[in-house]
Protein backbone atom coordinates (compact mmCIF):
# COMPACT_ATOMS: atom_id res chain seq x y z
CA UNK A 1 0.00 0.00 0.00
CA UNK A 2 2.81 2.58 0.93
CA UNK A 3 4.62 1.62 -2.92
CA UNK A 4 1.00 2.36 -4.02
CA UNK A 5 0.88 5.72 -2.24
CA UNK A 6 4.15 7.11 -3.43
CA UNK A 7 3.32 5.65 -7.02
CA UNK A 8 0.26 8.13 -6.92
CA UNK A 9 1.89 11.09 -5.49
CA UNK A 10 4.40 11.00 -8.34
CA UNK A 11 2.29 10.37 -10.76
CA UNK A 12 0.20 13.72 -9.15
CA UNK A 13 3.49 15.64 -9.25
CA UNK A 14 3.62 15.09 -13.24
CA UNK A 15 0.43 16.83 -13.47
CA UNK A 16 2.36 19.55 -15.77
CA UNK A 17 4.13 16.45 -17.97
CA UNK A 18 1.03 14.41 -19.03
CA UNK A 19 3.04 12.08 -21.56
CA UNK A 20 5.46 11.08 -18.59
CA UNK A 21 2.47 10.92 -16.04
CA UNK A 22 0.49 8.51 -18.74
CA UNK A 23 3.12 6.43 -18.55
CA UNK A 24 3.51 6.26 -14.96
CA UNK A 25 -0.56 5.33 -14.86
CA UNK A 26 -0.10 2.76 -17.48
CA UNK A 27 2.55 1.11 -15.67
CA UNK A 28 0.64 1.02 -12.42
CA UNK A 29 -2.34 -0.25 -14.15
CA UNK A 30 -0.72 -3.29 -15.61
CA UNK A 31 1.90 -4.14 -13.23
CA UNK A 32 0.18 -3.33 -9.92
CA UNK A 33 -2.84 -4.10 -11.56
CA UNK A 34 -4.81 -1.30 -9.96
CA UNK A 35 -7.86 0.03 -12.02
CA UNK A 36 -7.91 2.88 -14.04
CA UNK A 37 -10.90 4.24 -12.82
CA UNK A 38 -9.63 4.31 -9.46
CA UNK A 39 -6.12 5.24 -10.16
CA UNK A 40 -7.16 8.70 -12.08
CA UNK A 41 -9.67 9.59 -9.04
CA UNK A 42 -6.69 8.78 -6.91
CA UNK A 43 -4.32 10.64 -8.78
CA UNK A 44 -6.84 13.55 -8.60
CA UNK A 45 -7.10 13.95 -4.97
CA UNK A 46 -3.26 13.80 -4.73
CA UNK A 47 -2.92 16.67 -6.82
CA UNK A 48 -5.56 18.71 -5.29
CA UNK A 49 -4.14 17.97 -1.59
CA UNK A 50 -0.79 19.50 -3.01
CA UNK A 51 -2.43 22.34 -4.26
CA UNK A 52 -3.98 23.13 -1.46
CA UNK A 53 -0.93 22.68 1.07
CA UNK A 54 1.21 24.28 -1.28
CA UNK A 55 1.85 28.31 -0.52
CA UNK A 56 0.02 30.50 -3.09
CA UNK A 57 1.90 33.00 -5.28
CA UNK A 58 -0.24 36.18 -6.06
CA UNK A 59 -0.17 37.33 -9.92
CA UNK A 60 0.62 41.20 -11.40
CA UNK A 61 -2.69 41.04 -12.27
CA UNK A 62 -4.90 44.22 -13.13
CA UNK A 63 -8.84 44.08 -13.96
CA UNK A 64 -10.76 45.74 -16.37
CA UNK A 65 -14.26 46.61 -15.38
CA UNK A 66 -14.98 48.05 -18.74
CA UNK A 67 -14.05 45.36 -20.68
CA UNK A 68 -15.20 43.10 -17.96
CA UNK A 69 -11.37 40.93 -18.43
CA UNK A 70 -8.27 40.12 -16.61
CA UNK A 71 -4.86 41.72 -17.52
CA UNK A 72 -1.48 39.42 -16.76
CA UNK A 73 2.11 39.87 -18.08
CA UNK A 74 3.45 37.63 -20.96
CA UNK A 75 7.13 36.31 -21.59
CA UNK A 76 7.82 39.25 -23.59
CA UNK A 77 6.87 41.88 -20.89
CA UNK A 78 3.77 43.09 -22.08
CA UNK A 79 0.19 42.80 -20.86
CA UNK A 80 -2.37 40.34 -22.44
CA UNK A 81 -6.37 40.44 -22.25
CA UNK A 82 -7.57 36.85 -21.02
CA UNK A 83 -11.07 35.92 -19.89
CA UNK A 84 -12.06 34.79 -15.61
CA UNK A 85 -11.92 31.47 -16.93
CA UNK A 86 -8.72 31.29 -18.05
CA UNK A 87 -7.12 33.72 -14.94
CA UNK A 88 -9.20 31.02 -13.17
CA UNK A 89 -6.77 28.41 -13.80
CA UNK A 90 -3.58 30.60 -13.67
CA UNK A 91 -4.70 31.10 -10.30
CA UNK A 92 -4.94 27.29 -9.64
CA UNK A 93 -1.40 26.78 -11.22
CA UNK A 94 0.09 29.71 -8.60
CA UNK A 95 -1.77 27.50 -5.54
CA UNK A 96 -5.22 28.92 -4.91
CA UNK A 97 -7.52 26.62 -5.06
CA UNK A 98 -11.06 25.92 -3.81
CA UNK A 99 -12.36 23.24 -1.56
CA UNK A 100 -16.23 23.82 -0.57
CA UNK A 101 -16.19 20.51 1.61
CA UNK A 102 -13.13 21.87 3.55
CA UNK A 103 -14.82 25.86 3.37
CA UNK A 104 -11.79 26.97 1.53
CA UNK A 105 -12.15 29.53 -1.19
CA UNK A 106 -8.68 30.88 -1.54
CA UNK A 107 -9.69 31.08 -5.80
CA UNK A 108 -12.86 33.00 -4.99
CA UNK A 109 -11.39 35.16 -2.83
CA UNK A 110 -8.18 35.92 -4.73
CA UNK A 111 -10.52 37.38 -7.53
CA UNK A 112 -12.80 39.36 -5.28
CA UNK A 113 -9.40 41.23 -4.16
CA UNK A 114 -8.19 41.30 -7.70
CA UNK A 115 -11.51 43.21 -8.65
CA UNK A 116 -11.52 45.62 -5.82
CA UNK A 117 -7.97 46.47 -5.44
CA UNK A 118 -6.42 45.55 -8.95
CA UNK A 119 -8.57 47.79 -11.01
CA UNK A 120 -8.19 49.86 -13.63
CA UNK A 121 -10.54 53.45 -15.30
CA UNK A 122 -8.55 51.94 -18.76
CA UNK A 123 -6.01 49.83 -20.60
CA UNK A 124 -3.90 49.99 -23.62
CA UNK A 125 -0.46 51.41 -24.74
CA UNK A 126 -0.13 54.78 -24.27
CA UNK A 127 2.92 57.25 -25.24
CA UNK A 128 5.65 57.51 -23.16
CA UNK A 129 4.94 55.53 -20.32
CA UNK A 130 6.56 52.13 -19.48
CA UNK A 131 4.54 49.16 -19.29
CA UNK A 132 2.14 48.49 -15.56
CA UNK A 133 0.33 49.95 -13.67
CA UNK A 134 0.37 54.38 -13.81
CA UNK A 135 -1.47 56.97 -11.73
CA UNK A 136 -2.66 59.42 -14.30
CA UNK A 137 -5.01 63.02 -13.81
CA UNK A 138 -5.34 60.81 -10.37
CA UNK A 139 -6.60 58.01 -12.00
CA UNK A 140 -5.39 54.28 -12.37
CA UNK A 141 -4.42 53.29 -15.67
CA UNK A 142 -2.63 49.86 -17.10
CA UNK A 143 -0.18 50.67 -19.86
CA UNK A 144 0.00 47.63 -21.73
CA UNK A 145 2.63 47.75 -24.34
CA UNK A 146 6.05 50.06 -24.68
CA UNK A 147 8.48 51.19 -27.31
CA UNK A 148 11.27 48.69 -27.77
CA UNK A 149 13.96 51.96 -27.81
CA UNK A 150 17.44 50.96 -29.77
CA UNK A 151 20.19 51.07 -27.33
CA UNK A 152 22.96 53.81 -28.86
CA UNK A 153 26.79 52.92 -29.59
CA UNK A 154 29.47 54.81 -29.50
CA UNK A 155 31.13 54.97 -33.44
CA UNK A 156 30.87 57.23 -36.64
CA UNK A 157 28.20 57.26 -38.86
CA UNK A 158 29.47 59.10 -41.67
CA UNK A 159 26.61 58.38 -43.97
CA UNK A 160 23.77 60.11 -41.62
CA UNK A 161 26.44 62.87 -40.72
CA UNK A 162 27.03 64.11 -44.12
CA UNK A 163 23.38 63.79 -44.80
CA UNK A 164 22.81 66.54 -41.92
CA UNK A 165 25.90 68.65 -42.63
CA UNK A 166 24.44 68.88 -46.40
CA UNK A 167 21.41 70.18 -45.26
CA UNK A 168 21.66 71.84 -42.55
CA UNK A 169 25.28 73.34 -41.66
CA UNK A 170 25.16 76.98 -42.06
CA UNK A 171 27.66 79.89 -41.27
CA UNK A 172 25.09 82.10 -40.01
CA UNK A 173 22.83 80.03 -37.87
CA UNK A 174 23.31 76.88 -35.51
CA UNK A 175 20.35 74.66 -36.97
CA UNK A 176 21.96 71.35 -36.04
CA UNK A 177 22.47 72.11 -32.78
CA UNK A 178 18.58 72.02 -32.14
CA UNK A 179 18.02 68.96 -34.35
CA UNK A 180 20.00 66.75 -32.11
CA UNK A 181 18.85 68.69 -28.73
CA UNK A 182 14.95 68.21 -29.74
CA UNK A 183 15.76 64.30 -30.72
CA UNK A 184 17.77 63.87 -27.58
CA UNK A 185 14.96 64.88 -25.22
CA UNK A 186 12.38 62.85 -27.66
CA UNK A 187 14.52 59.92 -27.06
CA UNK A 188 15.83 59.81 -23.49
CA UNK A 189 11.98 60.83 -21.90
CA UNK A 190 10.82 57.44 -22.82
CA UNK A 191 14.07 55.72 -22.07
CA UNK A 192 13.96 57.23 -18.61
CA UNK A 193 10.54 56.76 -17.80
CA UNK A 194 10.47 60.41 -16.66
CA UNK A 195 7.99 63.19 -19.13
CA UNK A 196 9.30 66.64 -19.56
CA UNK A 197 8.05 69.36 -21.51
CA UNK A 198 9.46 69.48 -25.07
CA UNK A 199 10.52 71.92 -27.71
CA UNK A 200 7.98 72.25 -30.74
CA UNK A 201 10.49 71.50 -34.14
CA UNK A 202 9.90 73.71 -37.73
CA UNK A 203 11.95 72.25 -40.71
CA UNK A 204 11.28 74.59 -43.55
CA UNK A 205 12.29 75.85 -46.67
CA UNK A 206 12.19 73.83 -50.64
CA UNK A 207 10.30 70.47 -50.72
CA UNK A 208 13.14 68.37 -52.47
CA UNK A 209 13.57 64.91 -52.09
CA UNK A 210 16.33 65.01 -49.26
CA UNK A 211 14.60 67.62 -47.41
CA UNK A 212 11.33 65.45 -46.85
CA UNK A 213 13.84 62.39 -46.58
CA UNK A 214 15.13 63.86 -43.27
CA UNK A 215 11.73 65.11 -41.92
CA UNK A 216 9.76 61.93 -42.20
CA UNK A 217 13.11 60.32 -40.75
CA UNK A 218 12.83 62.29 -37.91
CA UNK A 219 9.10 62.40 -36.78
CA UNK A 220 9.04 58.92 -37.45
CA UNK A 221 11.89 58.28 -34.75
CA UNK A 222 9.47 60.47 -32.47
CA UNK A 223 6.62 58.62 -32.80
CA UNK A 224 8.10 55.41 -32.43
CA UNK A 225 9.59 57.03 -29.64
CA UNK A 226 6.27 57.80 -28.57
CA UNK A 227 7.31 61.05 -27.26
CA UNK A 228 5.39 63.57 -25.99
CA UNK A 229 7.10 66.77 -27.89
CA UNK A 230 5.02 68.18 -30.68
CA UNK A 231 6.14 67.65 -34.48
CA UNK A 232 5.83 70.24 -36.68
CA UNK A 233 6.98 69.83 -40.20
CA UNK A 234 6.67 72.60 -43.29
CA UNK A 235 6.98 72.05 -46.82
CA UNK A 236 6.65 76.22 -47.05
CA UNK A 237 9.20 78.45 -45.46
CA UNK A 238 8.34 79.35 -41.98
CA UNK A 239 9.78 80.05 -38.51
CA UNK A 240 9.28 78.68 -34.98
CA UNK A 241 9.62 80.84 -32.04
CA UNK A 242 11.55 78.14 -30.44
CA UNK A 243 13.31 76.50 -33.21
CA UNK A 244 14.31 77.43 -36.50
CA UNK A 245 15.69 75.73 -39.09
CA UNK A 246 16.78 76.43 -42.42
CA UNK A 247 17.04 74.59 -45.70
Amino acid sequence: MEAERHAVKLAAALESHPLVQARVIEFLEHKLKLPRRGLNKAIKAAAKSAHAHAESQPLDTCYDPTRKCYWIPNDRGERIEITETSLSRHLFSAGFINNRERGVVALDTEINRIQCQQDVLCAGPLAGHRVGMQTICGQRTLVTRAPQLVRPMAGECPTIEQLILGLLDDAEHDQISYLMGWLKVGYESPLNGQLRPGQALAMAGPSTLLNANLREQATNSMRALCASCPVRAHSASSSSPTARIKT
